[in-house]
């Protein structure tokens, strides 16, 4: 039974860290737009806005790394609870 309890706090923890990196993913967006405009109007140099491109990609690789752990965290949860184990050529 621990397991499936390690297996349900484990996701707990990813669905609330989900909700941090997507506020974070739209920040980074949104920051992403505002350095574009500005340097469009010649208000900031070419490298601010890569960097703010550079961070947003950042934040998009840590959503999608998190959206792994879930899935393989709801996988751990079924074997925890009896369900059989996937196969290799699924």
């Amino acid at each position: 039974m621990s397991d499936v309890e390690n297996a349900l706090s484990a996701r707990t923890q990813y669905d609330r860290r989900a909700a941090r990196l997507e506020a974070a993913l739209d920040a980074a967006r949104n920051a992403e737009r505002i350095y574009e405009t500005r340097f469009r109007s010649g208000a900031v140099a070419m490298q601010d806005w890569l960097d703010a491109q550079e961070t947003r990609r950042s934040a998009e690789e840590s959503v999608l790394a998190n959206q792994l752990d879930r899935i393989t965290n709801l996988i751990t949860l079924y074997q925890a609870l009896g369900g059989d184990a996937i196969p290799s050529n699924a």
